[in-house]
């Protein structure tokens, strides 16, 4: 984790992003974790009928934002 100012920090779950197969047997655990979590926050966005994802539905981009946690 890395503070960005007063407010807001990056986290990263490795030195280096994975792309992760799952047929091959990599389920990426530490972002499954970090979802984990984030799921509280996680559907907090979609419940404004505001916020909209350029070329997804509604349903998709939720499904996206939770793919760890499936």
């Amino acid at each position: 984790m890395q503070a960005i100012d007063g407010t807001r920090a990056v986290v990263t779950p490795g030195d280096w992003p994975e792309a992760g197969d799952l047929t091959q047997g990599d389920a990426l655990p530490a972002y499954h974790e970090f979802g984990r979590v984030l799921e509280p926050w996680l559907d907090k966005p979609f419940n404004d009928p505001r916020f909209r994802v350029e070329g997804f539905t509604q349903e998709e981009a939720i499904h996206w934002a939770r793919r760890f946690l499936d």
